[in-house]
């Protein structure tokens, strides 16, 4: 895609996606042994990014028509980056599975509000390979967080990857608040 904004969406969603797969390993981990949670409370912590992650998702259309689709992204990854750094320090259940459930709504809108970005700004007969392209960055990154993230919580601990996928996210926060220009393609 030559499209500069398509790109910075595509660095953006690809972002995400890496700081979801750098946790996804190590939250069964982290939960049993920072927050000392057994099998039924690790269930109680799933679920609420589960029910975090619908109700982001279902919150699109409404924050979308207040504030618009490109604001949205951005108070999204903002959102993500405070709820990774509240799961870094967090140090009981429900500190963390607040964080996990502001996390998982975040990272679900933010999917919608950019996907639905995109299809607004694609030209129709150019679609389907936006939409593969998304495909490929969001699929292709997920293996790499993997294993950085269990590297992290190896050699440095089940914190790490929360500190390293917080910091990752500030670094997208900063290039969706500054670097990306809407221009006169302006989303509605």
């Amino acid at each position: 895609m030559t499209h500069r904004l398509f790109r910075w969406i595509y660095v953006l969603f690809s972002g995400v996606h890496l700081s979801a797969s750098i946790l996804l390993p190590v939250v069964p981990l982290f939960c049993k042994t920072v927050l000392g949670v057994g099998p039924v409370g690790y269930g109680a912590i799933a679920a609420a990014g589960g029910l975090g992650a619908a109700l982001g998702a279902m919150s699109v259309p409404a924050i979308s028509a207040m504030i618009g689709r490109q604001w949205l992204v951005r108070v999204v990854v903002i959102g993500t980056t405070v709820a990774l750094a509240a799961g870094a320090m967090a140090s009981s259940v429900v500190g963390g599975a607040s964080a996990i459930a502001l996390f998982w709504a975040c990272t679900a809108a933010f999917q919608v509000a950019s996907v639905s970005l995109l299809q607004h700004l694609a030209p129709r007969e150019i679609l389907g390979r936006v939409s593969s392209c998304l495909a490929l960055f969001s699929s292709g990154i997920g293996p790499v967080g993997a294993i950085i993230g269990t590297t992290l919580a190896v050699q440095c601990g089940l914190r790490a990857p929360f500190f390293a996928s917080t910091a990752l996210m500030a670094s997208i926060g900063a290039v969706a608040l500054f670097r990306m220009r809407w221009g006169r393609h302006r989303a509605r």
